[in-house]
Formats: C-alpha cells, sequence, structure tokens
C-alpha cells in the first residue's frame, strides 16, 4: 500500500475514513452532515400590523408582517434552536405532547 502525506504519518484506511465519516452523522455520498427532520406545531395569530409564530413545543417564537413570514421566520429560529442547543437543554425544553384545541365559554 502506497501513503503519501505532508506530514510524514501514513493517510487513513478508506475503512477508517468511512467509520469517521458516519460516526460524525455525514452520509457517504455527501459532504453535509445528515439531518432530520421533526414535525413542530406552529401557532400564528395576528398582533398588531404583523403576525408572531409560536411553536409550544419548545417555546420559540418568531414573528412577520404576513402569515408566510412570520412562518417562514419561525422555521429558521427552529433550525437555529437546534442547530446551537445542547442536547440536554433540547430533552429540558421539548414538550413531547402538544394538544391545540377550541373550548367554549361563559362571557
Amino acid at each position: 500500500m502506497l501513503a503519501l502525506c505532508f506530514t510524514g504519518l501514513p493517510l487513513p484506511s478508506l475503512a477508517e475514513i468511512t467509520v469517521a465519516a458516519l460516526t460524525l452523522g455525514y452520509p457517504l455520498n455527501h459532504a453535509t452532515p445528515m439531518k432530520t427532520t421533526r414535525e413542530l406545531t406552529a401557532i400564528i395569530e395576528r398582533e398588531g400590523d404583523g403576525y408572531v409564530a409560536l411553536c409550544p413545543e419548545l417555546d420559540v417564537a418568531s414573528q412577520g408582517d404576513t402569515i408566510e413570514e412570520a412562518r417562514a421566520n419561525l422555521i429558521e429560529a427552529l433550525e437555529l434552536f437546534f442547530e446551537t442547543a445542547s442536547p440536554n437543554e433540547v430533552r429540558e425544553r421539548l414538550h413531547e405532547e402538544v394538544l391545540v384545541t377550541r373550548v367554549k365559554v361563559a362571557v
């Protein structure tokens, strides 16, 4: 086996590279980490001249001038949360079961 390396150390084998890539979450045919998707709740309500979007599972909120903008901004805020929060923080904040319903109240 011929291994060339400028540091003088032998290059890792393909098997070693594959194991390291999979351990770090990289698919073998892509250069970016694998991402999963999660379905969360978005509650959007009008507030003043705009809209506020809330994800009750994580208590993350955002806003926008339109419903679509508030929704897109909430998605961005959630993605940033998942990118920066520790696994422990995600576990502590995540409410797995959120029920949204309507109720009748005597007024």
